[in-house]
């Protein structure tokens, strides 16, 4: 429970499917009023791989909250991967939230499932009790798959009960799908003995083999009757219009609902449920002579959506392309504005918008208290991306509670690589919205995952260029970075109004550190006179490794020459005596001021202020001596 309002979870994939639509619309529609919410959580495929591809697609199950979910309804049958579920059950047990699995069987569960068997029972009885069929041929779906191999049976079953001879000549196998069904007919046809009844284990298979038939002069029923089964939207447009078992979430919804209403769950204790798929006829068996449905009505809706869809898909891979010249997020969330999204959420991980963050990786020490939000249509005024807590899963949770509407939870990835989800929350129902998911999900996925890929490969690139221009030693300009940004900025320096202060600085007695004490110490001691005079300069300073043991700068600006020299001198004898090393460390530094107008060519400088360092070199020997 969360804001006074109790969660339930619904686990489920293509939520884009009408099955999903009707199952969710009516579980808010029977909830809502006893202060209910439905949270969805799905992905765009069924899983039915259970490999390293899903991972991305998985991580939309990580964002289930077992602190606030009150119920889990779990669709067994869409989720192919059952190591997932049993995760997900498990972790659902342990604190103690009741568990509906619908279409499958988990120990400790409330299971409900259609009663598949019984249905194949009662359509087969139909035809040869109210049709007097008698010389019936059976259409599975894959050889040896326990949902087909069931219907078989239960097709067996009447025969016999009916004194109907069986042999395995009357069956064939269609694998649920169009083109193997027309195969299987095919070879019916051919055989020249045609069947009384051609019954088939899905919708699908029916519509197939009922097209066939047309297409070879069989008049439907009475050359031939043909059923379905399952109940699917094509056999009321088909012509004909095919009987089938309608196969119902609305009631599975009911049952929940009622369980939830008027029980103690969590002290009832789980049972099981078993649903009779309801006998629908129609024209393929002759028990109705015109369709109830308008097909020419529903065609042009059907054309009208997929035209419309065309349309959306265009503008979104414009949107998609436009998003790879983006430089920040908020470019993409104009661009998600200008394109029209609305009642969606779109949230990133955190490391997705650090560029520095390899986008094929998860990182191991990744922010998991926080999230990014990328674009909110609730927001009433023009959004800016913000971060939220992982535990408010969107901005304005309690608002969108208040409301009522479902929360749909479907996971961005890219290269299998979790981005993050978008959370849709339509306030219509309608197919069309729901039709919107995967589509809007895929697009988004694509672009800001390519988006991503992009901001990494410009701080490669950026980061390969430092490399480029820095010293690996000291971390200052190389020499030649050095010489290719003082180009850059010299018509700068000579027009402005500031003087300009060239400093080199050489470390005292490279030879004799290195060859007494070794390389090792002669690198410490050139770091070190490279800090100082870092130390020394002004931040805006230009600093580079002139040569093995030269740092040069140039500061635009008044400087104190003073000043300067003596915070390189007390630093590097700080230095010396802080770490005990068995050698002073000192530099001799030359300085050379210009005015603007006057400025020197770089080269020109270089000598000048070489020959004022090697003087202070000499001084500081002479010193030495005396």
């Amino acid at each position: 429970m969360i804001y006074g309002k109790k969660i339930l979870g619904v686990l489920t994939t293509k939520v884009n499917t009408p099955s999903s639509n009707m199952l969710i619309t009516k579980l808010d529609a029977n909830l809502r009023d006893y202060d209910y919410r439905v949270f969805v959580y799905s992905c765009c495929s069924e899983l039915a791989s259970n490999s390293p591809t899903d991972i991305g697609e998985k991580s939309v199950y990580e964002l289930i909250d077992f602190d606030i979910i009150d119920v889990l309804v779990v669709l067994y049958e869409k989720i192919k991967d059952r190591d997932l579920t049993a995760t997900i059950v498990g972790k659902a047990k342990a604190h103690n939230v009741p568990v509906f699995i619908l279409g499958g069987y988990m120990e400790g569960c409330f299971n409900l499932r259609f009663d598949y068997r019984a249905g194949m029972s009662e359509i087969t009885r139909h035809v040869i009790e109210r049709h007097n069929a008698r010389k019936l041929h059976f259409i599975a779906g894959f050889e040896g798959n326990s949902f087909s191999e069931e219907r078989i049976e239960a097709f067996k079953e009447v025969l016999v009960e009916h004194n109907i001879p069986f042999d395995q000549s009357m069956v064939s196998y269609g694998d649920f799908w169009s083109e193997p069904t027309k195969a299987a007919v095919q070879k019916i046809i051919d055989s020249g003995d045609m069947p009384d009844a051609i019954i088939c284990a899905n919708d699908t298979m029916a519509v197939a083999a009922c097209s066939l038939l047309k297409d070879r002069g069989y008049k439907i029923p009475d050359d031939v009757i043909v059923t379905g089964f399952d109940g699917i939207l094509d056999v009321k447009i088909s012509d004909p219009t095919i009987t089938t078992s309608m196969c119902s979430n609305n009631e599975l919804a009911d049952i929940i609902a009622e369980i939830l209403i008027e029980e103690d769950i969590i002290n009832a204790g789980a049972r099981d449920y078993d649903v009779t798929p309801r006998l629908t006829l129609a024209q393929s068996c002759g028990c109705m002579k015109e369709s109830n449905i308008n097909a020419s009505a529903h065609l042009t809706m059907l054309n009208d959506r997929f035209n419309r869809y065309q349309s959306e898909e265009h503008e979104l891979f414009q949107m998609s392309a436009k998003m790879l010249t983006c430089t920040t997020l908020q470019q993409i969330c104009d661009l998600m504005e200008h394109v029209g999204f609305f009642e969606i959420v779109c949230v990133l991980r955190k490391e997705c918008i650090d560029e520095s963050v390899n986008p094929l990786t998860v990182p191991e020490d990744r922010d998991t208290e926080n999230l990014f939000v990328v674009y909110n249509t609730d927001d009433y005024q023009r959004f800016k991306p913000c971060e939220i807590k992982c535990s408010d899963i969107i901005p304005n949770l309690e608002r969108q509670l208040e409301l009522g509407d479902p929360l749909i939870f479907v996971a961005l990835n890219f290269l299998n690589v979790p981005l993050g989800y978008v959370c849709f929350h339509y306030h219509n129902y309608d197919m069309e919205n729901y039709y919107r998911v995967p589509q809007t999900v895929n697009i988004l996925s694509n672009a800001l995952g390519s988006f991503r890929t992009m901001r990494y490969q410009h701080y490669l690139t950026t980061k390969m260029e430092e490399i480029y221009k820095l010293d690996r030693l000291t971390g200052l300009y190389n020499r030649n970075a050095l010489v290719n940004t003082y180009e850059e900025l010299e018509d700068r320096l000579r027009n402005g109004s500031k003087n300009i202060t060239f400093i080199l600085s050489d470390l005292d007695r490279l030879k004799y550190i290195n060859d007494t004490f070794g390389h090792v110490e002669g690198d410490y001691a050139i770091r070190a006179v490279a800090d100082a005079l870092k130390l020394a300069v002004p931040p805006n300073a230009l600093l580079a490794r002139w040569g093995g043991d030269e740092m040069f700068a140039v500061i635009q600006g008044d400087c104190d020459e003073k000043l300067i020299r003596r915070t390189i001198t007390e630093y590097l004898s700080a230095v010396s005596r802080s770490h005990n090393k068995p050698y002073e460390i000192t530099a001799s530094v030359g300085m050379i001021t210009s005015v603007p107008k006057d400025l020197p060519r770089l080269d020109e400088v270089t000598k000048a202020v070489d020959r004022l360092m090697y003087a202070d070199k000499m001084s500081r020997r002479k010193a030495r001596v005396d």
